[in-house]
């Protein structure tokens, strides 16, 4: 016979078991949120691993464990998460808006962009999935599946703010457009120089780009030197721009009205979505000294460089590179700077950094301005009067920089920008030039180096006024103080795209 007793406790106990487990669930759950509003995500992690463990079928918890490891930082395991919780759960539209939201803020793009498919498949008139993967067509080039999001989000809002000016913006890319630019410079050589440009192009297609250029240059010395030049190029764009290619080529009158030929090919690949590679070959005039008014002057050059580009971190660039001219010399260049993060106010912004940069030349061209004969006839004891020619051979030059830039932004449309950076150890060799007799005793000019130092600077202002995206009107002026010389740069530049 059953104890009547006995029967009634153990039903009791088992009610009280039910009753507590269904509690904790909710407590949980509950508890998890309210770390979450004090942003105590370790805590809420703790507490959630266990329950998930136990209840693998719960999405409510293991939406919230996901979301718990992602602002937390701990991004391996959220998506870790993600994508086990996808696997076993494919009906949890949940759990794959949060992983494409996640992915996207983080832009992962390509990993990003399969979810939101497979979310939208499912749910076709989701704002946020539609803004996501339109804002992701548009990053990647394809503006015609961009557009095609942003107008879906239109016909299910026709006021959707984001979506309204999505569409303007992409429609402006293929509009042609119409750019000049004019400068005008005066350097301590002394030399003046100016360029007068203008520039069209127009965009049909990620890898159709073309870009017609007509550059006027001038140059007062003694006497004034003209320089027509005319360019042709076009940018491609490969793999969802991750690849960008652009290549030029130019046909000149240079200063002795021979013809010369120019080209440029630009290489750009995108590694991850912060850092990024370049690797650049050019064949160029020289136009940078007085001797090079006189006699033609022209260099080949190849450069590569990586960028680090991080709107809320450190931004980097290291470059090398190497300059071979007509006489079978070269220079070799290579620096490096370092940026901080953004600092300030939402319209008032700071940055603080390092620049390095090493100049040198296998050989120096730096000679007497008159010859020795002419030296000798009316000797005076002292410095022998120099000149670079016809093109500026650094030796050993070296710069330890400081860099400062503030930046400010008045109602979206006008911007004002100021950098600077100042050498605060920089050394070089300088050729100096003195009279010696040889063996036989005879008169020859020598050259020698003397190390010295000095505090080179530069100084650069910009603003730019925007109009409604459709035009930008932008004035600098720069001040640059190196080894060489002293110069003054003014330029004015103006874009309009056509309707």
């Amino acid at each position: 016979m059953i104890d009547s007793h006995k029967l009634l406790f153990s039903i009791f106990l088992c009610c009280l078991l039910i009753e507590t487990t269904a509690q904790t669930i909710p407590d949980t759950l509950q508890l998890s949120r309210d770390y979450n509003e004090q942003k105590d995500f370790s805590s809420a992690i703790l507490i959630l691993k266990p329950y998930t463990l136990h209840h693998p079928n719960d999405l409510d918890g293991l939406q919230l464990l996901g979301l718990n490891y992602y602002w937390g930082g701990r991004y391996k395991e959220a998506d870790s998460l993600y994508r086990k919780g996808i696997e076993f759960h494919p009906e949890s539209s949940n759990l794959k808006l949060d992983y494409a939201r996640m992915l996207y803020e983080e832009k992962h793009f390509r990993q990003a962009q399969p979810v939101l498919e497979s979310f939208l498949l499912e749910y076709p008139d989701d704002i946020e999935a539609l803004e996501y993967s339109g804002f992701i067509h548009y990053w990647w080039g394809d503006y015609k599946m961009a557009l095609k999001d942003f107008n879906h989000i239109l016909k299910i809002y026709p006021n959707n703010t984001v979506a309204l000016e999505m569409v303007e913006t992409i429609g402006l890319v293929f509009k042609p457009y119409f750019f000049t630019y004019h400068e005008y410079s005066h350097d301590s050589q002394p030399m003046k120089s100016g360029i007068s440009n203008i520039e069209t192009g127009k965009f049909f297609s990620p890898t159709l780009k073309p870009v017609i250029r007509a550059n006027w240059l001038y140059f007062i010395s003694d006497e004034v030197v003209q320089v027509p030049w005319f360019e042709l190029g076009n940018e491609f764009n490969f793999f969802k721009n991750k690849t960008h290619l652009n290549a030029e080529i130019g046909v000149l009158k240079n200063v002795l009205s021979e013809t010369e030929v120019s080209g440029l090919v630009e290489l750009t690949q995108n590694l991850t979505n912060k850092i990024s590679i370049n690797i650049t070959g050019k064949s160029r005039p020289y136009f940078y000294t007085l001797s090079s008014m006189e006699q033609r002057v022209s260099y080949n050059a190849l450069n590569a460089s990586v960028l680090l580009t991080d709107p809320n971190g450190i931004n980097l660039m290291i470059f090398g590179g190497k300059q071979f001219f007509m006489d079978n010399n070269e220079i070799s260049n290579a620096f490096l700077w370092i940026l901080s993060p953004d600092f300030g106010w939402n319209m008032l912004k700071f940055n603080l950094g390092y620049g390095y940069s090493h100049s040198d030349a296998i050989l120096n061209n730096f000679r007497s301005v008159l010859s020795l004969d002419e030296i000798l006839t009316d000797y005076q004891p002292g410095e022998i009067e120099g000149i670079y020619d016809p093109y500026f051979t650094p030796e050993n030059q070296n710069i330890h920089s400081l860099i400062a830039a503030i930046s400010l932004s008045v109602l979206e449309k006008f911007e004002f920008k100021v950098k600077g950076n100042v050498g605060i150890y920089a050394y070089a060799d300088i050729p100096y030039l003195y009279l010696d007799k040889d063996d036989q005793n005879h008169i020859f000019m020598n050259k020698d180096y003397s190390k010295e130092m000095k505090v080179p600077f530069e100084i650069k202002t910009t603003a730019t006024y925007h109009v409604k995206g459709k035009m930008a009107i932008s004035a600098n002026y720069v001040y640059n103080e190196n080894f060489f010389f002293y110069n003054n740069l003014f330029n004015l530049s103006l874009k309009y795209i056509f309707n």
